[in-house]
């Protein structure tokens, strides 16, 4: 079981990717994780598109569902038992998810009631996905 976290653009601010990169790192324990941003041009969506095809793709957008944290983490503790092929949350670029990606999505979440810059819905995201283990996990972490 496998989660990927795809953000669609390059990431703008260097301390942006420093911080995700630090969250990647405390989610590996947890389970497989990966991370990477994908260029907007036709031939990386249509590669990203392809490996997406295998999983259940959750995507980030401000008119899909909003959680708390514990509902959240117990969401996805759900899709983690459900799809054991992985799951994807997909983070849209500039101007939203390419439509190759977008109709790939079976579920839309969104992470808050304002729209986000996609560098700052990708690091929020990475943190909740920190968060909710160490909700399913019981650690001081989130109290």
């Amino acid at each position: 079981m496998k989660i990927s976290l795809i953000k669609f653009g390059r990431i703008k601010y260097e301390e942006i990717g420093v911080l995700t990169e630090h969250y990647a790192k405390r989610i590996k324990p947890f389970c497989p994780f990966e991370n990477y941003a994908v260029k907007e041009d036709k031939k990386s969506i249509a590669t990203a598109s392809l490996a997406l095809k295998t999983q259940f793709v959750i995507s980030c957008d401000e008119r899909g569902r909003l959680m708390d944290s514990l509902s959240f983490s117990k969401q996805l503790l759900t899709w983690i038992e459900t799809y054991p092929k992985g799951i994807a949350f997909i983070v849209g670029g500039s101007y939203g998810h390419p439509p190759e990606v977008t109709s790939l999505a079976k579920e839309q979440i969104a992470l808050a009631k304002m729209v986000l810059t996609s560098d700052l819905a990708y690091l929020m995201l990475m943190e909740q996905i920190y968060r909710a283990f160490n909700i399913a996990n019981g650690t001081p972490y989130h109290h």
